[in-house]
């Protein structure tokens, strides 16, 4: 039986179809397989897992957290409203990562050609 949700989620992520081949077949889902389908969306070499996972893990954390924040929200409420609704969102979104601080520090840093330092703000 479906647990955690999975019953849920999983049709959201691969689809209907695929879902319930999964789910009803409880096979394994080899990582291509998996990549494929977009049940995950990047593979690392068993070795190479842990730097990978740190890599994107640091990446995030130096990004615009006022964006990265919206884009989150935006991304769950894609499956909720409908278009006219999420444009909506989408527009104060816009609005309130275009009025952070994180963001004219992204447009100094691209005009001087230098790394952003965001700072959350």
């Amino acid at each position: 039986m479906p647990d955690l949700a999975i019953a849920y989620t999983l049709p959201r992520a691969v689809g209907a179809l695929r879902a319930s081949d999964i789910l009803l077949t409880n096979r394994d889902i080899p990582a291509e397989e998996a990549l494929a389908i977009g049940l995950v969306s990047r593979l690392f070499e068993p070795q190479e897992l842990m730097a990978g996972a740190l890599a994107i893990a640091e990446a995030l954390a130096a990004g615009p957290a006022v964006s990265l924040g919206l884009t989150k929200r935006l991304i769950r409420r894609a499956f909720e409203d409908e278009l006219d609704g999420f444009l909506e969102t989408e527009a104060f979104a816009q609005a309130t990562a275009f009025a952070s601080e994180d963001f004219a520090e992204g447009v100094a840093a691209f005009l001087a050609k230098r790394k952003a330092e965001f700072r959350g703000r």
